[in-house]
């Protein structure tokens, strides 16, 4: 399903944690001894939650790398405050409103640990009791993907509107198969908005595009092709998109990969190649699934349109009916910057509510496909 548009004050931040924990952990602190150390307590949590984006190579490495305890005590009151905050790790489902697979959230034990460890001014502690570093082959989150392809390179011109350009990946699908994980790498996180993945059994992306002198063509709301279906999602913040165990996303024999990718304004030529990769299913005894954008702007919003005027604040809501008997796997909100908070729901035939998502604060850099800890039934 798709969703439709729509700081923190470090220093006196800082004096709150600290004279919180002055008063509720005055007696463990008397000494360094007591309190948690890098090797013994801290480190798992960071190399749990932390290191796949905060490391050399990864998304939030250019920011902080905290794959090492020197760079994680310089960091330790910053890490302290976001954790205490909830803005790190990022997620922005509200978890009491459903609980979602794979949830990067950490435990309030586990946030009392680094907040004590970085009131104590981050002690290393033994190291030879530390875990492991995660092993990372490479800034791919699928290390050896079945198929791996990237658009060729597009110099995006200066322009004061948005650009949707498609793209004819150099794939074709030799044989019928199910994507069990599919990873969108985009080749200049600068200027990618979002992108989509579409199949095209018909051959007309090449046509649209062999009629275009540039890499590409120009297309909005899709590529452009009737019933190419959709594959694949990427927004910011998202990792890569997988299906349950037993299900994948059928790409059939023959078909083109195409990608749509949106490319905001600017007043700076800038380069892009971004790549796909996927994983596939073993074919055996795989249940297909696929991707409906359930909510739109035209058809779906029931107090649209979907105009918001200047210094106003307005709210939008949307229907779906569900045509007929239908298992969800995941939920995917998209919205770009002026949306606020977005919730989704499915009412049963009974008028039972179904709780799927809740973003109380949305966050245009951290979108995601979230998947249920459960297939979700609904009946017509």
């Amino acid at each position: 399903m798709k969703g439709t548009d729509t700081n923190l004050p470090v220093q006196q931040a800082t004096a709150m944690r600290r004279n919180l924990f002055t008063c509720i952990m005055a007696a463990p602190l008397l000494s360094t001894a007591q309190a948690p150390t890098w090797a013994d307590d801290v480190a798992c949590i960071v190399y749990s939650h932390c290191v796949t984006c905060h490391r050399e190579g990864g998304v939030g490495g250019h920011h902080l790398d905290l794959t090492t305890y020197e760079e994680a005590h310089d960091h330790r009151d910053d890490i302290a405050l976001y954790t205490s905050y909830r803005l790190m790790p990022p997620w922005p489902p509200d978890e009491s409103y459903r609980s979602l697979a794979h949830e990067r959230v950490l435990t309030q034990d586990e946030i009392d640990i680094i907040a004590a460890w970085a009131e104590a001014d981050g002690p290393q502690g033994n190291m030879a009791n530390a875990p492991s570093l995660p092993v990372f082959s490479g800034a791919w989150e699928i290390a050896e993907p079945d198929a791996s392809t990237r658009m060729a390179d597009y110099d995006i011109p200066i322009s004061s509107e948005d650009l949707y350009r498609c793209f004819v990946l150099p794939y074709q699908v030799a044989e019928n198969h199910f994507i069990k994980r599919l990873e969108v790498v985009p080749g200049n996180r600068e200027v990618v908005h979002h992108v989509l993945v579409f199949q095209d059994t018909t051959g007309q992306a090449q046509q649209l595009d062999a009629a275009d002198p540039d890499p590409g063509y120009t297309n909005f709301g899709g590529i452009g092709v009737d019933n190419a279906p959709l594959v694949g999602i990427w927004a910011p913040g998202s990792p890569a998109m997988s299906t349950p165990d037993g299900m994948g996303i059928k790409l059939y024999q023959g078909a083109d990969l195409v990608i749509q990718v949106h490319y905001p304004a600017d007043d700076e030529p800038r380069l892009d190649s971004t790549r796909i990769n996927l994983e596939f299913a073993d074919g055996q005894g795989t249940r297909e699934i696929g991707i409906v954008p359930a909510l739109d702007h035209l058809y779906t919003i029931t107090d649209g349109p979907l105009v918001i005027p200047p210094n106003e604040v307005r709210t939008f809501h949307a229907q779906f009916n569900v045509p007929f008997q239908t298992t969800i796997t995941a939920i995917g909100p998209h919205a770009h910057l002026v949306c606020t908070s977005m919730k989704a729901y499915a009412v049963a035939p009974g008028n039972d509510t179904i709780p799927l998502v809740d973003i109380p604060a949305w966050d245009f850099h951290w979108q995601g496909m979230y998947q249920f800890r459960r297939p979700i039934y609904l009946p017509t």
